[in-house]
C-alpha cells in the first residue's frame, strides 16, 4: 500500500503519474478505499514551516474530489481523484510529521483542555496544539466537543477568504465519511495551518461586535420570504456598498422585513453567485470561496446553539462584501447572457463543452442558460456537465476551490425556490469558461 502511494504521489511527469494512477485504480475496489489509503500517507507531508500567500492544496483538493464525485456518473467517478491526486503529486512534500510521537494531553476537563489548546494556538506552538488536539480524539463526546469548538475558532480567522474554516470543515466531513479512520492524520494539515498560518481576525471581530448589539433575534422566529425588490436592494449594497457596516445593516433590514434565517441565507447565496460572475480575470478565488463558505456555514450552524445562526448570516455577508469589493469590475452586475441564445445549435451541451474548453466565458454562460431554458429537467444534467468540465482542467488551476464551487452551485440550484435560481449554474459556467486552462493530464491520461 505504501509503495503504491509513494510511486503515485512522487511521480514527476503526467505520463509516469498516469501509469501509477491506473495501477492504483486496479488495486482499490472503489474511490473510498483509495481515499482511505491516501489519508494514511499524504496529509502529514503537506505543511509549511512558514505560510505565506499560498497553502499546500493537494489534500484539500482530494477532499473536494469526494464532494465532486457525488454528481458524476459511476463511469466517470474516478476523474476528480485523478485530477486532484496529480495536483498533490506535483506539490512539495515535507518530511512527514510523526504523529505517533505526540503524547495526548487529556487529564483535565474539556473546557480547561480547550483553553490550553487556544493558548498554544495563539502562540503558534504547533507541537503543543497537536498534543491538546490529540487528547480530544479518543472519546466520541470529546471529539464532538473539539469539532464544534475548533470550527468556531477557525471561523473567526478569515485569512485567505475563510480558507481555514473550509479546510478544517472538509477534513471533519471526510473523517466522518471514513468512520474516523486516520482521523489524526486527516485533521493534521488543517490544524497545522490553523495554528501556524497567518491570521486575520479583524473582520470577524467587527461582525461579532455588531451581532452582540444587533443579534437579529427576530429572524429566528420569522417565517417570511424576501421580495424581489428587497433582494435587489440587498444585493446592490452587499456587493458594492462602501463599508462592511452597510452590508451588515442590509442583513438587518432583511430580518426586519420578516424574512426567516433560511430566506436570508438563500439571498446571501444568490448574491455570492453574482459576485463570482462579477469578478475580474484572475480574481475569482475570493468570491468563489465566499460562496462555498456561506453554503458550508450551515454545517457549523447545525452544531452550535440556534441563536448563533444569525452571526453566521452576518459573517457571510461581510465576507461576500469584502470579496466583491476586492474583485468586481465596476459598480454594477455583469450581464452574462450577452449572446443571442436562439443562434445556438440544437445540441447546446456540445457547444458548452467546446466554449468552456476554449475559454469563452460569455458563450459558456449563454449555453448554460439555453440548456436550462430548453430542457425540462431540474439542472442535474447541466451540473454533471459542468463538473465534468471542471475536472478536465488540471487540479493546480483551481486547487479544489473550483470543483467544490460546482458542487455547491449545483446543490444551491436544486434547493432554491428563487425566480433567479438559474444564476447559480449560469454563473458557474461563466466562471469555468473564464479561469485558465491546463489540460496536461487530460491528454496524458486519455480521458
Amino acid at each position: 500500500m505504501t509503495e503504491i502511494m509513494e510511486r503515485l504521489l512522487e511521480a514527476s511527469s503526467p505520463k509516469e503519474f498516469s501509469v501509477c494512477m491506473k495501477e492504483a485504480q486496479s488495486h482499490f475496489p472503489a474511490p473510498a478505499d483509495f481515499v482511505e489509503a491516501v489519508t494514511g500517507y499524504l496529509p502529514t507531508r503537506l505543511y509549511e514551516n512558514y505560510y505565506g500567500d499560498s497553502v499546500p492544496r493537494g489534500f484539500f483538493g482530494i477532499m473536494a474530489a469526494t464532494e465532486a464525485q457525488t454528481i458524476l456518473p459511476a463511469e466517470t467517478g474516478w476523474r476528480p481523484y485523478v485530477q486532484q491526486t496529480w495536483s498533490a503529486a506535483k506539490e512539495r512534500k515535507r518530511t512527514p510529521w510523526n504523529l505517533d510521537k505526540i503524547d495526548a494531553r487529556n487529564q483535565e476537563s474539556l473546557e480547561k483542555r480547550w483553553h490550553h489548546f487556544t493558548q498554544a494556538a495563539a502562540s503558534a506552538d504547533v507541537p503543543a496544539s497537536l498534543a491538546w488536539a490529540k487528547g480530544f480524539l479518543d472519546s466520541p463526546s470529546d471529539r464532538d466537543f473539539f469539532r464544534t469548538q475548533g470550527l468556531s475558532y477557525a471561523l473567526a480567522d478569515t485569512v485567505h477568504g475563510g480558507f481555514k474554516f473550509l479546510y478544517l470543515l472538509q477534513a471533519w466531513k471526510l473523517a466522518q465519511s471514513l468512520q474516523w479512520k486516520n482521523l489524526e492524520a486527516i485533521l493534521f494539515p488543517a490544524l497545522h495551518y490553523l495554528v501556524a498560518g497567518p491570521r486575520e481576525k479583524r473582520l470577524s471581530a467587527r461582525v461579532r461586535e455588531y451581532w452582540q448589539a444587533n443579534p437579529l433575534t427576530s429572524a429566528l422566529k420569522n417565517s417570511g420570504t424576501v421580495s424581489e425588490e428587497l433582494r435587489s436592494r440587498f444585493e446592490q449594497t452587499c456587493l458594492f456598498g462602501e463599508s462592511t457596516a452597510d452590508a451588515l445593516d442590509a442583513v438587518g433590514r432583511l430580518s426586519q422585513s420578516g424574512a426567516s434565517v433560511e430566506a436570508i441565507r438563500d439571498v446571501l447565496l444568490l448574491t455570492a453567485a453574482q459576485a463570482v460572475a462579477n469578478s475580474r480575470t484572475g480574481h475569482w478565488p475570493g468570491p468563489a470561496r465566499a460562496l462555498n463558505f456561506v453554503y458550508l456555514l450551515r454545517d457549523w450552524a447545525n452544531l452550535v446553539e440556534p441563536h448563533r445562526r444569525t452571526f453566521a448570516l452576518l459573517l457571510g455577508a461581510a465576507l461576500i462584501h469584502r470579496a466583491s469589493t476586492k474583485s468586481s469590475e465596476g459598480g454594477e452586475n455583469r450581464v452574462l447572457d450577452q449572446l443571442p441564445g436562439h443562434l445556438l445549435p440544437t445540441d447546446a451541451t456540445k457547444v458548452l463543452r467546446s466554449v468552456v474548453s476554449h475559454s469563452d466565458p460569455y458563450a459558456s454562460a449563454t449555453a448554460a442558460k439555453v440548456i436550462l431554458d430548453r430542457e425540462s429537467e431540474n439542472g442535474a444534467g447541466l451540473a454533471t456537465t459542468l463538473m465534468d468540465l471542471a475536472v478536465k482542467n488540471d487540479g493546480h488551476v483551481g486547487g479544489g476551490d473550483d470543483i467544490l464551487l460546482v458542487k455547491v452551485a449545483a446543490e444551491c440550484h436544486q434547493a432554491s425556490s428563487a425566480a433567479d435560481r438559474n444564476r447559480y449554474l449560469v454563473a458557474t459556467a461563466f466562471f469555468l469558461g473564464r479561469i485558465p486552462k491546463s489540460y496536461e493530464l487530460f491528454g496524458a491520461y486519455g480521458f
